[in-house]
Protein backbone atom coordinates (compact mmCIF):
# COMPACT_ATOMS: atom_id res chain seq x y z
CA UNK A 1 0.00 0.00 0.00
CA UNK A 2 2.79 2.40 0.94
CA UNK A 3 4.61 1.76 -2.36
CA UNK A 4 1.37 2.37 -4.23
CA UNK A 5 0.94 5.82 -2.66
CA UNK A 6 4.58 6.59 -3.36
CA UNK A 7 4.18 5.69 -7.02
CA UNK A 8 1.03 7.83 -7.21
CA UNK A 9 2.82 10.80 -5.65
CA UNK A 10 5.71 10.45 -8.10
CA UNK A 11 3.27 10.28 -11.04
CA UNK A 12 1.59 13.47 -9.86
CA UNK A 13 4.95 15.22 -9.55
CA UNK A 14 5.92 14.17 -13.09
CA UNK A 15 2.56 15.36 -14.42
CA UNK A 16 2.93 18.72 -12.69
CA UNK A 17 6.48 19.09 -14.05
CA UNK A 18 5.36 18.28 -17.60
CA UNK A 19 2.49 20.76 -17.33
CA UNK A 20 4.83 23.46 -16.08
CA UNK A 21 7.23 22.75 -18.94
CA UNK A 22 4.38 22.89 -21.47
CA UNK A 23 3.13 26.21 -20.10
CA UNK A 24 6.65 27.65 -20.13
CA UNK A 25 7.23 26.63 -23.73
CA UNK A 26 3.80 27.88 -24.75
CA UNK A 27 4.35 31.25 -23.12
CA UNK A 28 7.81 31.47 -24.70
CA UNK A 29 6.30 30.74 -28.07
CA UNK A 30 3.62 33.36 -27.60
CA UNK A 31 6.26 35.99 -26.90
CA UNK A 32 8.68 34.93 -29.61
CA UNK A 33 8.86 36.61 -32.99
CA UNK A 34 8.24 33.38 -34.82
CA UNK A 35 5.56 31.85 -32.66
CA UNK A 36 7.84 28.83 -32.11
CA UNK A 37 8.46 27.85 -28.50
CA UNK A 38 11.82 29.14 -27.28
CA UNK A 39 12.81 25.75 -25.86
CA UNK A 40 12.05 23.83 -29.05
CA UNK A 41 14.88 23.56 -31.61
CA UNK A 42 13.97 25.16 -34.93
CA UNK A 43 15.88 24.78 -38.17
CA UNK A 44 16.69 28.25 -39.39
CA UNK A 45 18.90 28.04 -42.47
CA UNK A 46 20.71 31.14 -43.62
CA UNK A 47 19.78 32.43 -47.08
CA UNK A 48 22.28 33.73 -49.63
CA UNK A 49 20.41 35.26 -52.56
CA UNK A 50 22.69 36.34 -55.44
CA UNK A 51 21.30 38.44 -58.30
CA UNK A 52 23.45 39.07 -61.37
CA UNK A 53 22.56 42.13 -63.44
CA UNK A 54 22.04 41.71 -67.21
CA UNK A 55 23.24 38.10 -67.32
CA UNK A 56 21.12 35.69 -69.34
CA UNK A 57 21.51 31.96 -69.84
CA UNK A 58 23.88 32.57 -72.76
CA UNK A 59 26.68 33.81 -70.50
CA UNK A 60 27.10 30.89 -68.13
CA UNK A 61 28.91 27.64 -68.77
CA UNK A 62 26.30 25.42 -67.11
CA UNK A 63 23.71 26.59 -69.65
CA UNK A 64 25.87 26.68 -72.78
CA UNK A 65 24.87 23.21 -74.01
CA UNK A 66 21.12 23.81 -73.77
CA UNK A 67 21.32 25.24 -77.30
CA UNK A 68 23.12 22.75 -79.59
CA UNK A 69 26.33 24.14 -81.01
CA UNK A 70 26.28 27.36 -79.00
CA UNK A 71 29.33 26.56 -76.86
CA UNK A 72 31.45 26.07 -79.99
CA UNK A 73 30.30 29.25 -81.71
CA UNK A 74 30.47 31.58 -78.68
CA UNK A 75 33.80 33.40 -78.81
CA UNK A 76 33.22 35.22 -75.51
CA UNK A 77 31.61 32.63 -73.24
CA UNK A 78 32.91 33.34 -69.72
CA UNK A 79 34.45 30.64 -67.57
CA UNK A 80 32.16 30.23 -64.55
CA UNK A 81 33.51 27.27 -62.56
CA UNK A 82 32.04 28.42 -59.23
CA UNK A 83 28.54 28.78 -60.63
CA UNK A 84 28.92 25.60 -62.67
CA UNK A 85 29.92 23.73 -59.50
CA UNK A 86 26.87 25.22 -57.79
CA UNK A 87 24.72 23.73 -60.54
CA UNK A 88 26.45 20.36 -60.16
CA UNK A 89 25.29 20.04 -56.53
CA UNK A 90 22.00 21.93 -56.77
CA UNK A 91 19.05 22.17 -59.14
CA UNK A 92 19.42 24.09 -62.39
CA UNK A 93 16.22 25.50 -63.86
CA UNK A 94 16.32 25.70 -67.66
CA UNK A 95 13.05 27.58 -68.17
CA UNK A 96 13.13 30.26 -65.50
CA UNK A 97 11.63 33.63 -66.41
CA UNK A 98 12.22 37.13 -65.12
CA UNK A 99 10.80 40.41 -66.31
CA UNK A 100 12.77 41.95 -69.17
CA UNK A 101 14.42 44.67 -67.07
CA UNK A 102 15.91 45.29 -63.67
CA UNK A 103 13.43 47.11 -61.43
CA UNK A 104 10.29 45.08 -62.32
CA UNK A 105 12.18 41.84 -61.67
CA UNK A 106 13.47 43.00 -58.30
CA UNK A 107 10.04 44.26 -57.28
CA UNK A 108 8.48 40.90 -58.15
CA UNK A 109 11.21 38.85 -56.48
CA UNK A 110 11.24 40.81 -53.23
CA UNK A 111 7.44 40.97 -52.85
CA UNK A 112 6.21 37.76 -54.47
CA UNK A 113 3.85 39.81 -56.63
CA UNK A 114 3.86 40.46 -60.35
CA UNK A 115 4.76 43.93 -61.55
CA UNK A 116 1.14 44.91 -62.27
CA UNK A 117 0.51 44.59 -58.52
CA UNK A 118 3.69 46.36 -57.35
CA UNK A 119 3.36 49.28 -59.78
CA UNK A 120 7.00 48.83 -60.87
CA UNK A 121 6.65 48.21 -64.60
CA UNK A 122 9.90 49.59 -66.01
CA UNK A 123 13.37 50.60 -64.76
CA UNK A 124 13.25 53.33 -62.12
CA UNK A 125 14.58 56.56 -63.58
CA UNK A 126 12.95 56.05 -66.97
CA UNK A 127 9.95 58.12 -68.01
CA UNK A 128 6.72 56.44 -66.95
CA UNK A 129 8.36 54.44 -64.13
CA UNK A 130 7.04 54.21 -60.57
CA UNK A 131 8.79 53.42 -57.29
CA UNK A 132 8.12 50.39 -55.14
CA UNK A 133 5.79 51.74 -52.49
CA UNK A 134 6.80 51.70 -48.83
CA UNK A 135 3.66 49.69 -48.06
CA UNK A 136 4.92 46.71 -50.09
CA UNK A 137 5.72 43.74 -47.85
CA UNK A 138 9.08 42.23 -48.75
CA UNK A 139 10.91 38.98 -48.17
CA UNK A 140 13.18 40.82 -45.71
CA UNK A 141 10.15 41.78 -43.62
CA UNK A 142 8.82 38.23 -43.84
CA UNK A 143 12.09 36.81 -42.53
CA UNK A 144 12.29 39.56 -39.93
CA UNK A 145 9.14 38.12 -38.36
CA UNK A 146 11.06 34.84 -38.04
CA UNK A 147 13.92 36.46 -36.14
CA UNK A 148 16.24 36.85 -39.13
CA UNK A 149 18.56 39.74 -39.77
CA UNK A 150 18.94 40.80 -43.42
CA UNK A 151 21.58 42.68 -45.33
CA UNK A 152 21.49 44.02 -48.88
CA UNK A 153 24.76 44.61 -50.70
CA UNK A 154 24.79 46.07 -54.21
CA UNK A 155 22.13 47.98 -56.09
CA UNK A 156 18.65 48.88 -54.91
CA UNK A 157 17.05 50.42 -58.02
CA UNK A 158 13.48 50.37 -56.72
CA UNK A 159 13.17 54.09 -56.11
CA UNK A 160 14.29 56.64 -53.58
CA UNK A 161 10.97 57.33 -51.88
CA UNK A 162 11.69 59.33 -48.70
CA UNK A 163 14.84 61.47 -48.82
CA UNK A 164 15.97 64.26 -46.48
CA UNK A 165 13.59 67.21 -46.59
CA UNK A 166 16.39 69.72 -47.00
CA UNK A 167 17.62 68.21 -50.28
CA UNK A 168 17.02 70.42 -53.28
CA UNK A 169 14.83 69.22 -56.11
CA UNK A 170 16.89 67.16 -58.53
CA UNK A 171 19.62 66.33 -56.01
CA UNK A 172 21.13 62.88 -56.20
CA UNK A 173 23.29 60.99 -53.72
CA UNK A 174 26.47 62.21 -55.37
CA UNK A 175 25.55 65.81 -54.51
CA UNK A 176 25.93 65.01 -50.81
CA UNK A 177 29.23 63.16 -50.60
CA UNK A 178 30.70 63.07 -47.12
CA UNK A 179 27.45 64.13 -45.48
CA UNK A 180 25.48 62.11 -42.94
CA UNK A 181 21.73 61.98 -42.52
CA UNK A 182 19.54 60.42 -39.83
CA UNK A 183 16.87 58.68 -41.89
CA UNK A 184 16.30 55.26 -43.37
CA UNK A 185 17.36 54.44 -46.90
CA UNK A 186 14.74 52.63 -49.01
CA UNK A 187 16.16 49.16 -48.31
CA UNK A 188 15.85 49.70 -44.54
CA UNK A 189 12.32 51.04 -44.96
CA UNK A 190 11.50 47.78 -46.75
CA UNK A 191 12.86 45.55 -43.99
CA UNK A 192 16.58 45.04 -44.52
CA UNK A 193 18.81 45.77 -41.52
CA UNK A 194 21.96 46.71 -43.42
CA UNK A 195 22.35 48.35 -46.81
CA UNK A 196 25.62 49.02 -48.58
CA UNK A 197 25.59 49.87 -52.25
CA UNK A 198 24.06 52.17 -54.84
CA UNK A 199 20.49 53.41 -54.62
CA UNK A 200 20.10 54.18 -58.36
CA UNK A 201 20.43 51.47 -60.99
CA UNK A 202 23.77 52.33 -62.60
CA UNK A 203 27.25 53.13 -61.37
CA UNK A 204 27.36 56.66 -62.74
CA UNK A 205 27.54 55.27 -66.23
CA UNK A 206 26.88 58.71 -67.72
CA UNK A 207 29.51 60.43 -65.63
CA UNK A 208 32.98 61.05 -67.02
CA UNK A 209 34.51 60.01 -63.71
CA UNK A 210 31.98 57.33 -62.81
CA UNK A 211 31.94 53.58 -63.17
CA UNK A 212 33.11 50.46 -61.38
CA UNK A 213 36.26 52.21 -60.11
CA UNK A 214 34.54 55.37 -58.90
CA UNK A 215 31.00 55.04 -57.59
CA UNK A 216 28.79 56.54 -54.92
CA UNK A 217 28.20 54.12 -52.05
CA UNK A 218 25.42 54.60 -49.52
CA UNK A 219 25.78 52.91 -46.13
CA UNK A 220 22.91 52.54 -43.67
CA UNK A 221 22.53 50.29 -40.62
CA UNK A 222 19.37 49.77 -38.59
CA UNK A 223 19.70 50.95 -35.02
CA UNK A 224 17.07 49.19 -32.93
CA UNK A 225 15.89 51.15 -29.91
CA UNK A 226 17.81 54.28 -30.87
CA UNK A 227 16.21 57.69 -30.61
CA UNK A 228 17.77 58.60 -33.95
CA UNK A 229 18.55 56.19 -36.77
CA UNK A 230 22.17 55.29 -37.42
CA UNK A 231 23.39 57.97 -39.81
CA UNK A 232 23.35 57.34 -43.53
CA UNK A 233 26.86 57.72 -44.90
CA UNK A 234 27.55 58.71 -48.50
CA UNK A 235 30.99 58.40 -50.02
CA UNK A 236 32.86 57.70 -53.25
CA UNK A 237 34.44 54.25 -53.52
CA UNK A 238 37.45 53.71 -55.75
CA UNK A 239 37.60 49.92 -55.37
CA UNK A 240 36.17 47.82 -58.21
CA UNK A 241 32.48 47.54 -57.37
CA UNK A 242 32.17 43.75 -57.71
CA UNK A 243 35.08 43.11 -55.35
CA UNK A 244 33.97 45.79 -52.87
CA UNK A 245 30.33 44.69 -52.75
CA UNK A 246 31.04 40.98 -52.28
CA UNK A 247 33.71 41.82 -49.70
CA UNK A 248 31.24 43.93 -47.71
CA UNK A 249 28.75 41.04 -47.69
CA UNK A 250 31.50 38.66 -46.58
CA UNK A 251 32.50 40.89 -43.67
CA UNK A 252 28.89 41.34 -42.52
CA UNK A 253 28.14 37.60 -42.62
CA UNK A 254 31.19 36.89 -40.44
CA UNK A 255 29.75 39.15 -37.73
CA UNK A 256 26.33 37.48 -37.47
CA UNK A 257 25.27 35.34 -34.51
CA UNK A 258 21.66 34.78 -35.58
CA UNK A 259 19.94 33.49 -38.73
CA UNK A 260 20.66 35.80 -41.67
CA UNK A 261 19.65 36.54 -45.22
CA UNK A 262 21.97 38.32 -47.62
CA UNK A 263 20.58 39.87 -50.79
CA UNK A 264 23.70 40.23 -52.93
CA UNK A 265 22.28 42.45 -55.67
CA UNK A 266 25.35 42.83 -57.84
CA UNK A 267 25.86 45.60 -60.39
CA UNK A 268 27.91 43.22 -62.52
CA UNK A 269 27.95 42.61 -65.37
CA UNK A 270 25.74 45.63 -66.16
CA UNK A 271 27.22 48.62 -68.01
CA UNK A 272 29.51 50.48 -67.94
CA UNK A 273 31.69 47.70 -69.38
CA UNK A 274 34.94 48.08 -67.41
CA UNK A 275 37.76 45.59 -67.20
CA UNK A 276 38.29 44.20 -63.67
CA UNK A 277 41.69 44.51 -62.03
CA UNK A 278 44.38 42.04 -62.98
CA UNK A 279 43.92 38.62 -61.47
CA UNK A 280 40.15 38.78 -61.13
CA UNK A 281 39.52 36.36 -64.00
CA UNK A 282 40.49 32.84 -65.10
CA UNK A 283 42.87 33.55 -67.94
CA UNK A 284 46.25 35.16 -68.47
CA UNK A 285 46.14 38.83 -69.32
CA UNK A 286 46.63 39.31 -73.04
CA UNK A 287 48.65 42.49 -72.64
CA UNK A 288 46.16 44.68 -74.50
CA UNK A 289 45.15 47.95 -72.89
CA UNK A 290 41.48 48.12 -71.79
CA UNK A 291 40.56 50.44 -74.65
CA UNK A 292 41.73 47.81 -77.16
CA UNK A 293 39.30 45.20 -75.82
CA UNK A 294 35.85 45.06 -77.37
CA UNK A 295 32.70 45.07 -75.28
CA UNK A 296 32.04 41.31 -75.36
CA UNK A 297 35.61 40.64 -74.18
CA UNK A 298 35.31 43.07 -71.27
CA UNK A 299 31.88 41.69 -70.34
CA UNK A 300 33.40 38.20 -70.34
CA UNK A 301 36.02 39.22 -67.80
CA UNK A 302 33.43 41.05 -65.68
CA UNK A 303 31.46 37.81 -65.35
CA UNK A 304 34.61 35.87 -64.53
CA UNK A 305 35.53 38.38 -61.83
CA UNK A 306 32.05 37.99 -60.34
CA UNK A 307 32.34 34.20 -60.40
CA UNK A 308 35.77 34.24 -58.81
CA UNK A 309 34.70 36.58 -56.02
CA UNK A 310 31.62 34.44 -55.33
CA UNK A 311 34.01 31.55 -54.79
CA UNK A 312 35.89 33.61 -52.21
CA UNK A 313 32.60 34.45 -50.51
CA UNK A 314 31.38 30.86 -50.32
CA UNK A 315 34.73 29.68 -48.98
CA UNK A 316 34.54 32.28 -46.19
CA UNK A 317 31.12 31.33 -44.76
CA UNK A 318 31.62 29.28 -41.59
CA UNK A 319 27.98 28.21 -41.53
CA UNK A 320 27.77 27.36 -45.24
CA UNK A 321 26.43 23.86 -44.52
CA UNK A 322 23.37 25.51 -42.96
CA UNK A 323 22.85 27.98 -45.83
CA UNK A 324 20.49 27.96 -48.78
CA UNK A 325 22.25 29.43 -51.85
CA UNK A 326 20.27 30.90 -54.76
CA UNK A 327 21.75 32.40 -57.92
CA UNK A 328 19.53 34.15 -60.47
CA UNK A 329 19.74 36.68 -63.29
CA UNK A 330 17.43 39.69 -63.40
CA UNK A 331 16.83 39.72 -67.18
CA UNK A 332 18.40 38.68 -70.46
CA UNK A 333 21.84 39.71 -71.66
CA UNK A 334 22.56 43.16 -73.07
CA UNK A 335 22.26 43.00 -76.87
CA UNK A 336 25.69 44.63 -77.26
CA UNK A 337 27.47 41.54 -75.99
CA UNK A 338 25.15 38.80 -77.27
CA UNK A 339 26.49 36.11 -79.61
CA UNK A 340 25.32 33.37 -81.92
CA UNK A 341 21.64 32.50 -81.73
CA UNK A 342 21.22 35.04 -78.95
CA UNK A 343 22.47 37.91 -81.13
CA UNK A 344 19.01 38.72 -82.46
CA UNK A 345 18.27 42.13 -80.87
CA UNK A 346 15.80 40.32 -78.65
CA UNK A 347 17.71 40.34 -75.37
CA UNK A 348 17.34 42.61 -72.36
CA UNK A 349 14.27 44.83 -72.56
CA UNK A 350 12.19 42.51 -74.74
CA UNK A 351 9.62 39.81 -73.92
CA UNK A 352 11.31 37.31 -76.22
CA UNK A 353 13.05 34.30 -74.66
CA UNK A 354 16.45 35.99 -74.92
CA UNK A 355 15.08 38.82 -72.80
CA UNK A 356 13.25 36.92 -70.06
CA UNK A 357 14.92 33.49 -69.76
CA UNK A 358 17.49 33.71 -66.98
CA UNK A 359 19.84 31.40 -65.08
CA UNK A 360 18.41 30.08 -61.80
CA UNK A 361 20.29 27.67 -59.55
CA UNK A 362 19.31 26.62 -56.03
CA UNK A 363 21.72 24.62 -53.86
CA UNK A 364 22.08 23.36 -50.30
CA UNK A 365 25.21 24.52 -48.55
CA UNK A 366 25.64 21.03 -47.12
CA UNK A 367 26.09 19.68 -50.64
CA UNK A 368 28.44 22.52 -51.53
CA UNK A 369 30.81 21.61 -48.70
CA UNK A 370 30.53 17.94 -49.62
CA UNK A 371 28.80 16.50 -46.56
CA UNK A 372 27.37 13.01 -46.94
CA UNK A 373 23.57 12.72 -46.59
CA UNK A 374 23.85 10.99 -43.19
CA UNK A 375 26.13 13.66 -41.71
CA UNK A 376 24.88 16.60 -39.74
CA UNK A 377 23.84 16.11 -36.13
CA UNK A 378 23.27 19.44 -34.35
CA UNK A 379 26.59 20.50 -32.89
CA UNK A 380 26.16 24.09 -31.74
CA UNK A 381 22.82 25.04 -30.18
CA UNK A 382 22.15 28.55 -28.89
CA UNK A 383 19.01 30.27 -27.62
CA UNK A 384 18.44 33.29 -29.85
CA UNK A 385 16.05 35.86 -28.32
CA UNK A 386 12.87 35.97 -30.34
CA UNK A 387 13.90 32.94 -32.39
CA UNK A 388 14.29 29.96 -30.12
CA UNK A 389 16.87 27.23 -29.77
CA UNK A 390 18.84 27.52 -32.97
CA UNK A 391 21.09 24.60 -33.85
CA UNK A 392 23.69 24.98 -36.54
CA UNK A 393 23.23 21.93 -38.68
CA UNK A 394 23.39 21.00 -42.34
CA UNK A 395 20.31 22.21 -44.16
CA UNK A 396 19.01 19.77 -46.74
CA UNK A 397 16.28 20.70 -49.20
CA UNK A 398 17.28 19.14 -52.51
CA UNK A 399 16.48 15.48 -53.14
CA UNK A 400 18.42 15.09 -56.39
CA UNK A 401 21.62 17.20 -56.35
CA UNK A 402 22.97 18.03 -59.77
CA UNK A 403 19.61 17.71 -61.50
CA UNK A 404 17.88 20.02 -63.95
CA UNK A 405 14.26 21.07 -64.14
CA UNK A 406 12.44 22.34 -67.23
CA UNK A 407 9.37 23.31 -65.22
CA UNK A 408 8.13 26.85 -65.93
CA UNK A 409 9.24 28.97 -62.97
CA UNK A 410 9.56 32.70 -62.35
CA UNK A 411 11.75 34.85 -60.13
CA UNK A 412 8.54 35.83 -58.31
CA UNK A 413 8.52 32.25 -56.97
CA UNK A 414 11.67 32.81 -54.93
CA UNK A 415 9.63 34.73 -52.36
CA UNK A 416 7.47 31.70 -51.47
CA UNK A 417 10.43 29.33 -51.80
CA UNK A 418 12.49 31.21 -49.23
CA UNK A 419 9.48 31.71 -46.95
CA UNK A 420 8.64 28.00 -46.94
CA UNK A 421 12.27 26.96 -46.49
CA UNK A 422 12.66 28.99 -43.30
CA UNK A 423 9.22 28.00 -42.01
CA UNK A 424 7.74 31.49 -42.24
CA UNK A 425 4.29 31.80 -40.74
CA UNK A 426 3.07 34.27 -43.36
CA UNK A 427 3.29 34.60 -47.12
CA UNK A 428 2.00 37.76 -48.77
CA UNK A 429 3.25 36.88 -52.25
CA UNK A 430 0.01 36.49 -54.21
CA UNK A 431 1.77 35.34 -57.40
CA UNK A 432 4.58 33.35 -55.81
CA UNK A 433 4.51 29.54 -56.05
CA UNK A 434 7.05 27.76 -53.86
CA UNK A 435 9.65 25.73 -55.74
CA UNK A 436 10.08 23.33 -52.82
CA UNK A 437 8.04 20.56 -54.56
CA UNK A 438 10.49 20.83 -57.47
CA UNK A 439 13.46 20.61 -55.11
CA UNK A 440 12.32 17.98 -52.62
CA UNK A 441 10.26 14.80 -52.56
CA UNK A 442 7.19 16.58 -51.25
CA UNK A 443 3.73 17.19 -52.66
CA UNK A 444 2.60 20.70 -53.43
CA UNK A 445 1.29 23.04 -56.11
CA UNK A 446 3.51 23.87 -59.06
CA UNK A 447 3.31 26.70 -61.56
CA UNK A 448 1.30 25.96 -64.69
CA UNK A 449 1.52 29.34 -66.44
CA UNK A 450 4.41 31.79 -66.65
CA UNK A 451 3.91 35.53 -67.04
CA UNK A 452 6.24 38.48 -67.69
CA UNK A 453 5.59 42.15 -68.39
CA UNK A 454 6.96 45.61 -69.04
CA UNK A 455 4.75 48.68 -68.89
CA UNK A 456 4.61 52.43 -68.32
CA UNK A 457 2.42 54.39 -65.96
CA UNK A 458 0.30 55.52 -68.93
CA UNK A 459 -0.88 51.94 -69.47
CA UNK A 460 1.14 51.07 -72.55
CA UNK A 461 3.33 48.01 -72.38
CA UNK A 462 4.13 44.44 -73.39
CA UNK A 463 3.30 41.08 -71.85
CA UNK A 464 4.05 37.40 -72.39
CA UNK A 465 2.44 34.21 -71.12
CA UNK A 466 3.62 30.63 -71.45
CA UNK A 467 1.78 27.38 -70.81
CA UNK A 468 3.51 24.17 -71.77
CA UNK A 469 5.24 24.73 -75.09
CA UNK A 470 2.97 27.60 -76.11
CA UNK A 471 3.83 31.25 -75.64
CA UNK A 472 1.65 34.31 -76.24
CA UNK A 473 3.02 37.84 -76.54
CA UNK A 474 1.05 41.05 -76.81
CA UNK A 475 1.18 44.80 -76.58
CA UNK A 476 -1.08 47.62 -75.46
CA UNK A 477 -1.11 51.03 -77.04
CA UNK A 478 -2.91 54.20 -75.96
CA UNK A 479 -4.62 55.84 -78.95
CA UNK A 480 -7.21 58.47 -78.01
CA UNK A 481 -6.64 57.87 -74.27
CA UNK A 482 -7.96 54.31 -74.43
CA UNK A 483 -5.92 51.14 -74.01
CA UNK A 484 -5.97 48.78 -76.98
CA UNK A 485 -4.53 45.29 -77.41
CA UNK A 486 -2.35 44.96 -80.49
CA UNK A 487 0.37 42.89 -82.15
CA UNK A 488 -0.25 39.57 -80.45
CA UNK A 489 2.05 36.67 -81.30
CA UNK A 490 1.83 32.92 -80.72
CA UNK A 491 4.88 30.64 -80.69
CA UNK A 492 5.53 26.94 -80.15
CA UNK A 493 8.75 26.88 -78.13
CA UNK A 494 9.26 23.14 -78.45
CA UNK A 495 10.15 23.58 -82.11
CA UNK A 496 10.90 27.30 -82.19
CA UNK A 497 12.95 28.28 -79.12
CA UNK A 498 13.95 31.67 -80.55
CA UNK A 499 10.45 32.62 -81.77
CA UNK A 500 11.17 32.86 -85.46
CA UNK A 501 7.64 31.89 -86.56
CA UNK A 502 4.63 33.82 -85.31
CA UNK A 503 1.71 31.43 -85.81
CA UNK A 504 -0.86 34.24 -85.71
CA UNK A 505 0.44 35.25 -89.13
CA UNK A 506 -1.79 32.43 -90.33
CA UNK A 507 -5.26 33.97 -90.29
CA UNK A 508 -6.84 30.52 -89.82
CA UNK A 509 -5.36 29.11 -86.65
CA UNK A 510 -6.61 25.59 -86.17
CA UNK A 511 -6.44 22.66 -83.79
CA UNK A 512 -3.87 22.73 -81.00
CA UNK A 513 -2.63 26.24 -81.86
CA UNK A 514 -6.14 27.73 -81.71
CA UNK A 515 -6.83 25.96 -78.42
CA UNK A 516 -3.53 27.20 -76.96
CA UNK A 517 -4.33 30.78 -77.99
CA UNK A 518 -7.77 30.61 -76.36
CA UNK A 519 -6.39 29.13 -73.15
CA UNK A 520 -3.61 31.72 -72.85
CA UNK A 521 -6.06 34.57 -73.40
CA UNK A 522 -8.23 33.05 -70.66
CA UNK A 523 -5.20 32.97 -68.36
CA UNK A 524 -4.60 36.66 -69.07
CA UNK A 525 -8.22 37.39 -68.15
CA UNK A 526 -7.81 35.39 -64.94
CA UNK A 527 -4.79 37.49 -63.97
CA UNK A 528 -6.78 40.65 -64.59
CA UNK A 529 -9.66 39.34 -62.46
CA UNK A 530 -7.26 38.64 -59.59
CA UNK A 531 -6.22 42.30 -59.33
CA UNK A 532 -7.82 44.75 -56.91
CA UNK A 533 -7.95 47.38 -59.62
CA UNK A 534 -8.02 46.98 -63.38
CA UNK A 535 -4.42 46.22 -64.45
CA UNK A 536 -2.67 47.94 -67.31
CA UNK A 537 -3.04 44.99 -69.72
CA UNK A 538 -6.83 44.73 -69.31
CA UNK A 539 -7.44 46.40 -72.65
CA UNK A 540 -9.99 45.99 -75.43
CA UNK A 541 -9.33 44.98 -79.00
CA UNK A 542 -9.46 48.26 -80.87
CA UNK A 543 -9.86 48.70 -84.63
Amino acid sequence: MKNRYLRLALSLLVAVALLALFLTLRQSGEHSTTGHAIGVPVQTPNVLLIIADDMGVDKMGAYADDVPGYRAEAAYLPDTPVLDDLASVGVRFTDAWANPSCSPTRGALFTGNHAFRTGVGKPIGKEGASNLQDSAFTIAETLGLEGYTSGMFGKWHLGENAIPEDWSEGDDWGDHLGERFSFQTPALVQGWDRFYGSVPGGLDADSEDGGYYSWVAVFNNRCEGCAVEDPVQIRTVSKYATIETIGAARDWIAQQDRPWMVSLTLNAPHTPFELPPSGCNYRAEDGLPPQALNQPAVYEEMVECMDRQLGVLLDSIDDLANTLVIFVGDNGTDYRVAEGDFDDDRGKGTLYESGVRVPLIIADGAAIVGLAPDEGNPDDCTVIPGVGLRCRQPHRLISDPGSTSDAPVHVVDLFATIAETVGAQSNTGLDSVSLVPLLSDVEGPVREVNYAEAYSSDGSGNFALRSGDWKLTGRTSIPDDSACLADSGLFNLSSDRFEAEDLTADAQLEGEAQQALSELLSELDALADSADTLPWFAADDCP
